[in-house]
This record gives C-alpha cells, structure tokens and sequence, in this order.
C-alpha cells in the first residue's frame, strides 16, 4: 500500500493482540508517548521529514481506531479461527524472545566450534580451468563420439600454443574457469563427474576425453585446477559470524517453546466413527 498510515495498523493490531490476552483493562486505550515517536519515526523513515501536526494526528486516530475495531473484533470472537493472525501472533512472539541472541557478538573461542561442526557450508568447489573441442550430437547424430575419438590423437599431436578449435561451436563458448558445480549444470553431472575423475589421474596440460555429455562429445584441454578447499575463519567471520546469530535464534525459538509447551494440555480429535 502506498498510503504509509495504514503501515501501521496490522502491526498495530499484532501489538495489540498481545496485549489484549494479558490484561484485565480491555476497554482503556493508552496511546504511549513512545508509541507516538515510534510512529512518527515511522512516518519520517518512509517520507524522509517529520510529519506535521495535522498528519502526525491522523496516525494517531486510525491507530484508535485500528485498536477500538480490533477489540470489537475480538469480543464477537472473530479472530477465533483465523489461521493468518494465529500465525503472525505466534512469529511475533518468537521474534520478540529471540531479539537477544540475534544482537550477541560472540568471541572466536564461541565461533571456532559452530564453524568446524558446519565445515561443508563453508567450503570453497574446486574450480577447474580448460579448453573444450565439441563434437555434436545433433549435427553429427551417433557419429559424434566416434569423431572425438578420432581428433583426439591429432589435437595431442600438435604444440600446445599451436593448437586450433576442433569440431563444432558450444552455445555456451569453448573456454571455462568454473566450478564443478556449475559445469554440471552447463554440461550435465556425468560430464562434471567424468571431469573430475579425469583431473585426478591426469597432469594440467593434459588433454583428456572424450568426455560424452547430453549435448555431445567434448576433447578437453586441462589449464589449470584449485583443489576444494577451505578458507581461514578469518577471511570469512562476517558470513560466520551471521550464520551462528541465525542458529542462535532458531535454537532460543526452540528452548522457549519447550519451556512453554507443558503450560498447555492438547488434544488433538481422531478421526470420527
């Protein structure tokens, strides 16, 4: 919505909603001066000055009104069943236990152990950089393997630095430097696998193949190959560092619903006769 006064009203109805569930006072509205700021403030993030008089006066009556609304609402039971804000109440009262572990900074002694138990995200593919020669499947049909193999003795023939493109044009160019990753989505995983297993029997320099790939067949040039590998905490705290905040969060979200969760005595209806 363009109009930013009614930014404030489903969050206010949330607030509200919470507040309703935990007092006695149900028909006194109090409208904080910290509730004002923070609309204000509000109203001045979106429109960049602070609203006049008149305009800061009308954020506060439809938030009256927003609140006097939502408890009529809520006295003639129509949020009972309403699974949208069952669902908002319920990430907002998450969120707000969970504020404090998002906002530790944690030592490295504390991230040391969170980044070794979760090495595999962190670590860098090998990355792999060559030429290829295509041959292909539907220029050349079932012969376009039989004419890799053929090449291939003739492209090892020749100097390095003399070498010319064989065979046919790649919609996608004929020279890579890239994950294998990512060559298994260019060139499909059997291509990547048969790559992989290529560059650990063979020397940088070597050419190897033909490597069949659903688009044909492929003379590969190896130039040059870096390991997987993993970086040093420090060069990558910051994404350490962001993630160990998320898991924090995720794990108080979990405690406090297990502190919770016995308050409560559930029923769940089996199917009927």
């Amino acid at each position: 919505m363009k109009e930013p006064l009614y930014h404030f009203l489903f969050a206010g109805l949330l607030v509200f909603l919470v507040f309703w569930l935990s007092t006695d006072s149900q028909n006194d509205i109090v409208i904080s001066q910290a509730e004002v700021q923070r609309m204000s403030t509000m109203w001045e993030s979106q429109w960049r000055r602070p609203p006049s008089k008149d305009e800061l006066q009308r954020i506060i009556d439809l938030r009256i009104r927003e609140e006097v609304l939502a408890r009529e609402a809520i006295t003639r039971g129509l949020i009972e069943n309403d699974s949208v804000v069952r669902r908002r109440l319920a990430q907002k009262i998450e969120n707000f236990e969970s504020d404090v572990a998002s906002m530790a900074e944690p030592s490295d002694e504390t991230l040391i152990p969170y980044f070794e138990s979760n090495l595999d995200r962190y670590e860098i593919p090998a990355v792999v950089m060559f030429r290829h020669h295509y041959f292909s499947s539907d220029r050349r049909g079932a012969a376009a393997l039989a004419d890799a193999e053929r090449e291939i003795s003739t492209l090892i023939a020749i100097p390095t630095d003399q070498r010319e493109l064989m065979g046919d044009t790649f919609h996608e160019g004929h020279d890579f430097e890239a994950s294998l990753p990512r060559l298994a989505r260019v060139f499909g995983d059997d291509f990547a696998l048969a790559l992989e297993d290529s560059i650990t029997t063979a020397s940088i320099g070597t050419v190897v193949g033909p490597i069949p790939s659903p688009y044909g067949a492929h003379i590969v040039e190896l130039q040059h190959y870096v390991p997987k590998h993993l970086p040093a905490l420090t060069s990558i705290r910051d994404q350490v560092l962001t993630d160990w905040r998320l898991s924090q969060v995720e794990n108080t979200k979990d405690r406090f619903y297990t502190s919770i969760r016995d308050k409560y005595r559930v029923t769940v209806a089996g199917p009927s006769d």
